[in-house]
């Protein structure tokens, strides 16, 4: 080998070494960021609730007998079933884990999909050198590193845009670009993975059929089809198992509904501290600045690089825009991450052109500057930038310094942090009949024993905020969700106002509380079933009304009376009837038909409605 060789040859491996070691540093600091930021958030108790449903044998319910979607990801409690059905580890240490690795798989991902992009033509330098762009962006942001764990689904989410990015990339290359099944289903995942990633994977098939090679409409057509596979057999299993379209979170937070003001709130909140308008702008040039680099020097195969740069972006402003009309979240940061994500994956990594004379010399010194401006924004951010403190009745919260706070645990992940295991402050006690647990205190009574309803097989605990109740309680004890997350019919209550949290402004009132779980003939308890202090920082609209708040004989007979008719009835038997094949397919209509239907609030007006024709006053399964 004479020297010229040999000196190529080491030149290229070092910069192949550079690329590596840039590649790998924004996976490294947002694997150790997550991990610092290790937790559990009551929200994510709730999926675990549901889990170990799964593997206990009762199915995706909340409560055993009652089936009800309390978790919003099929796809993630399947893989935390399937994780906690194949080894010993604590489910708690798996969500957490599982969140890390998946979080840092899509970013791994989407850096190698956007190498791919860029730098796999037929005019390929090999001695290119690739540094992280979007993907300091994602690193260096601490609310990517809460939601990695937090026993949400955000890490998930992250795989799935990095997994999609890498999978685009590689046809966008391919000299033939048929598009194989497995992209079109991974493309298709979103609903799947949240209700609200529907935008997104309309937009990422509609690139695939657009693009896709082949005799005409057919291919396209195909394309389709697959994709849609996998969502159309959940949502019908979803439509005949609980008799509804949608999750009943999604019921609970009236996600179709505009709150255009608290979705501004939530964007100013979840962007203000992080300036991301300054990453923003900058990964917008660079990705104009190489679409228009490519189109020169590959004029035909840029055409499909370019479609697939432009719909992640675009996906990302047409999901923002969604969130932000439906309110966004309560939660600071935690919905904004994917959305940071999907429009950094195209340029989470880029390439520096080669420091020779000509044209590539200006793009390499402006590809260099703008990854310094990106290193110059995301080191303070990560190290300094943090949301304002938590404070009790503020729309948008830091959950996890909340739930810090509260339990006085630096990494509250597993039910001792968090103070819920046997012997603990918050640990679940059992007592017979209907108990109250205020989420801040030992279970208590409400106000003496009660027993529950004939249907109802005690112990039944009521809790306002219900995740961690309710994975320490056990799949055999039936948590009342008052909030709706975790409850069919609450989660269906007509909204009559907007209060401060996105999805804390359906409450059941007591009257609807009693009459739903305290056996007939108890003597009426007016100090039962309190409305927690908190909800009234929020001011949901059940909490704003004097009369909703009082417990009162009128308003429990009014419940007792709602619940022998109309669409009350029949949803009883959606979620409590035994299944069977009939059963299913009513419930498929039920949800049909359904689907805009809500409950009155006020047990008196409920009652009228849902009984002023005779033909809906009987009772359709025993409650």
């Amino acid at each position: 080998m004479n020297r010229d060789a040999a000196r190529r040859i080491g030149r290229i491996g070092g910069i192949g070494r550079i690329s590596g070691i840039s590649g790998a540093l924004p996976v490294v600091v947002l694997t150790v960021g997550a991990w610092q930021r290790r937790w559990v958030s009551d929200d994510g108790f709730i999926v675990l609730r549901v889990v170990r449903m799964v593997t206990e044998g009762h199915g995706p319910v909340f409560n055993a007998g009652e089936r009800a979607e309390a978790a919003t990801s099929p796809l993630w409690v399947a893989v935390l079933a399937a994780a906690d059905l194949a080894g010993p580890v604590r489910l708690e240490w798996l969500a957490v884990g599982l969140g890390i690795l998946a979080s840092a798989t899509g970013l791994a991902m989407a850096s190698a999909g956007a190498t791919r992009l860029w730098c796999a033509g037929a005019d390929r330098e090999p001695a290119r050198i690739t540094l992280p762009a979007g993907a300091l962006v994602v690193a260096a942001l601490p609310p990517a590193w809460d939601y990695a764990t937090a026993g949400l689904e955000t890490g998930l989410v992250l795989a799935w845009i990095g997994g999609c990015t890498w999978a685009l990339a590689t046809w966008a290359r391919a000299t033939d670009r048929r598009v194989p099944a497995a992209v079109a289903v991974l493309a298709g995942l979103g609903p799947l993975l949240r209700p609200d990633l529907l935008v997104v994977s309309v937009l990422l098939v509609g690139v695939l059929a657009w693009g896709a090679d082949g005799p005409g409409w057919r291919d396209r057509a195909r394309v389709v089809a697959v994709a849609v596979a996998a969502p159309l057999v959940v949502q019908v299993l979803r439509m005949g198992w609980y008799g509804t379209l949608a999750p009943t979170p999604v019921l609970a937070k009236e996600g179709t509904r505009a709150w255009w003001s608290q979705g501004w709130r939530w964007l100013t909140d979840g962007a203000g501290p992080y300036r991301l308008w300054i990453p923003a702008f900058v990964l917008a040039g660079l990705a104009m600045l190489l679409s228009a680099r490519l189109r020169r020097r590959e004029p035909g195969p840029a055409r499909p690089v370019v479609r697939v740069v432009t719909v992640f972006p675009l996906a990302a402003a047409w999901w923002l825009a969604a969130l932000v009309r439906a309110g966004g979240d309560f939660m600071h940061g935690r919905l904004l991450v994917p959305a940071v994500m999907l429009a950094a994956a195209p340029v989470a990594a880029v390439p520096v052109p080669p420091s020779r004379p000509g044209a590539g010399a200006g793009h390499r010194w402006v590809t260099l500057a703008a990854v310094g401006v990106l290193v110059a924004w995301a080191v303070p951010v990560a190290v300094a930038a943090r949301p304002a403190p938590p404070e009790v009745g503020r729309a948008v919260n830091d959950v996890r310094a909340f739930s810090v706070a509260l339990t006085g645990r630096t990494h509250p992940v597993t039910l001792a942090d968090w103070g819920a295991a046997p012997g603990g402050p918050r640990a679940f006690r059992t007592r017979p009949g209907v108990a109250l647990y205020d989420g801040q205190r030992p279970v208590r009574v409400a106000g003496r024993p009660l027993r529950a309803r004939p249907a109802l097989r005690p112990p039944v605990i009521v809790a306002y905020g219900v995740g961690l109740v309710a994975y320490a309680a056990g799949p055999e004890v039936r948590v009342f969700d008052a909030l709706g997350l975790g409850d069919a019919l609450t989660a269906r209550f007509a909204l009559a106002g907007r209060g401060r949290r996105p999805g804390h402004e359906k409450v059941s009132p007591p009257a609807w509380t009693w009459g739903r779980l305290v056996a007939p003939g108890e003597a009426l308890d007016p100090g039962a079933f309190p409305l927690p202090e908190l909800l009234v920082a929020d001011r949901a609209p059940t909490v704003a009304s004097p009369r909703l708040r009082r417990l009162t004989p009128a308003g429990v007979r009014s419940v007792r009376r709602a619940l022998r008719c109309g669409r009350v009835a029949r949803l009883a038997d959606a979620v409590e009837a035994p299944m069977h094949p009939g059963r299913f397919l009513r419930n498929v209509g039920f949800a049909v038909t359904s689907a805009t239907w809500r409950v009155p609030a006020d047990p008196l007006r409920a009652a009228r409605v849902e009984c002023r024709r005779r033909g809906e006053s009987r009772v359709h399964h025993p409650r």
